[in-house]
């Protein structure tokens, strides 16, 4: 996390190099971002950047956390009315919502695509492995929710399934990437249905043979 001396200048200078460390970050991958060109467009001293930040990992990881923080918010809506929805639709509409929040904060999707395309570096192992275990909580809260509800198998292992459903999440979107674009866009709704229906083949309660 940024320091305190980071936190505690003005509003308009802390959006500014918060602002041109994301330009910075959208541009380039982590290993190829530049410092200097951060505190030249930033127009401070390259001393300052070390009074504000203890590197540049220290940088990006704030730059993530604030991703993190402004999905959620885009994101909370949705969860606030889980009880409202079918699991597997619920499912659905968080893909589609997440898809429709890359396209419109394009930034925050090269960053992403770029540590997505970087998986033998250090900085996304850590990454990774952070988000892991946020998002198997989250399914696994989800999935014990479905299960009282009787919209999935009551005979499935939850934690396993919150598992696999977090590590078939990653991977689409890794493949995705990977095989057909590096663009967020409305191409990546076949892919979403397509891994929303595989779930609900083998989960929902309703299913017969």
């Amino acid at each position: 996390m940024p320091k305190d001396t980071f936190f505690n200048l003005p509003l308009d200078k802390r959006e500014l190099i918060t602002s041109v460390a994301v330009d910075e970050f959208a541009r380039h991958s982590y290993s190829h971002a530049s410092i200097n060109r951060i505190v030249g467009n930033s127009g401070i001293a390259k001393g300052s950047f070390y009074q504000y930040f203890e590197d540049k990992q220290d940088l990006f990881f704030y730059i993530l956390q604030k991703m993190a923080a402004e999905k959620i918010t885009y994101l909370t809506p949705l969860i606030q009315n889980v009880s409202e929805l079918d699991f597997f639709e619920l499912l659905r509409q968080i893909h589609k919502a997440a898809l429709k929040f890359a396209m419109e904060y394009p930034q925050y999707a090269a960053i992403g695509s770029h540590l997505l395309k970087d998986r033998e570096s250090k900085i996304y192992r850590e990454t990774i492995s952070t988000n892991f275990s946020g998002g198997m909580e989250f399914y696994r809260a989800l999935l014990e929710d479905a299960i009282k509800r009787g919209q999935v198998r009551q005979d499935i292992d939850v934690q396993m399934l919150a598992y696999f459903i977090t590590l078939i999440n990653n991977s689409m979107v890794e493949y995705y990437t990977e095989y057909v674009s590096d663009q967020f866009d409305e191409t990546m709704l076949a892919s979403i249905d397509q891994f929303i229906n595989f779930i609900e083949h083998g989960l929902s309660a309703s299913k017969t043979d």
